[in-house]
């Protein structure tokens, strides 16, 4: 705790001094809610429960195009009937022309814009980084040139006493990739070290658009436990068919490199958007250990005033053992700037 508040420390000194002076920050509110209802048809009995999730951010985000930028932001974590503020992310960033350092505590990784996972508000990976993630408490530097950008760094977190990264990605107009290598020294519960390596990309133009990353996990002392090591991928392709109409195509793999299947996920999606309407319907199919569905997903969200979206979601899927599983709830979303 002491540790998060000596690197909080510089962003709240940075609030403190604006309202000294009487500089406004823009502050933001984000709410994201689901309550919905799960029902299980099993074979030999029938069970239903009601799920809430409240996802709730209040931060704001200091950028006025000088040397130094500042961001903050608490959010909610939910705990049976209690709910406690927690820091989601806190950074000071500073410029000097091509170089750029930050000092910060964040989520660090990879995969976070697919649509895959950030359809529904309940969702665990929305706004989150799917393909790899640390708790980052840490130094990272950036040296821009030209459409090329080196990036390294070095942190901990409670857990992993050492994470340090490192990588390049190059941008142009319609494409950027991102290449990444990243080591941590875990406790002594997994294993004493563990590399990451990866890529992602995205690329748009003409109404297609294709992005996607890879990783690979590879454990030096995990000889005797091939299962450790593994590869993640996560693909999405997006054609627009008209103004307003768009199809999207999704697959998730995870699979360990001694074992001839993987975990998988496959999605068709069709994007309808008419003034302030917004619907997402489409079949998924997805293979875990020992289960497998089909199924079909609808989402409807309706926008009374800009900011503000008004959901109902429905889902029905076909589950191994002959179980029927049916979602049906709806969701709610706001953003105050």
């Amino acid at each position: 705790m002491k540790r998060k508040l000596l690197f909080a420390l510089p962003v709240l000194l940075l609030v403190a001094q604006s309202a000294l002076t009487g500089v406004m920050l823009p502050v933001y509110l984000d709410w994201r809610s689901s309550n919905s209802y799960r029902f299980f048809d099993l074979a030999e009995d029938e069970t239903g429960s009601w799920i809430e999730s409240y996802k709730v951010g209040l931060g704001f985000s200091y950028d006025p195009g000088g040397p130094v930028r500042a961001e903050l932001e608490l959010t909610n974590q939910e705990e049976g009937l209690f709910s406690q503020v927690l820091l989601d992310h806190a950074a000071i960033g500073l410029t000097c022309d091509a170089l750029g350092l930050e000092l910060a505590i964040k989520d660090y990784g990879y995969g976070r814009d697919f649509l895959l996972y950030n359809r529904r508000n309940d969702d665990p990976l929305r706004g989150r980084n799917a393909l790899l993630n640390y708790r980052w408490h840490g130094l990272r530097a950036d040296y821009a040139y030209g459409k090329s950008n080196w990036h390294a760094g070095v942190a901990n977190n409670s857990r992993n006493v050492f994470i340090s990264e490192a990588g390049y990605e190059l941008e142009s107009g319609v494409w950027d990739v991102d290449a990444y290598v990243v080591y941590a020294l875990k406790d002594d519960r997994y294993t004493n070290q563990v590399w990451h390596g990866g890529t992602q990309f995205n690329c748009w133009g003409g109404g297609t658009g294709l992005k996607g990353g890879f990783v690979y996990d590879y454990l030096p002392e995990s000889v005797n436990f091939e299962t450790l090591r593994s590869w993640h991928s996560t693909l999405e392709f997006s054609q627009r068919l008209m103004p307003g109409l768009n199809v999207i195509l999704s697959t998730e793999l995870d699979k360990p490199t001694d074992s001839n299947t993987a975990d998988q996920t496959h999605e068709a999606c069709l994007e309808a958007s008419r003034n302030r309407w917004h619907g997402y319907t489409g079949l998924r199919w997805q293979s875990l250990p020992g289960e497998e569905s089909r199924g079909w997903f609808l989402d409807v969200d309706y926008s009374p005033v800009p900011d503000l979206t008004l959901g109902v979601l429905f889902d029905y899927y076909d589950l191994s053992e002959s179980r029927d599983f049916y979602k049906i709830g709806f969701q709610t979303g706001y953003e105050l700037h």
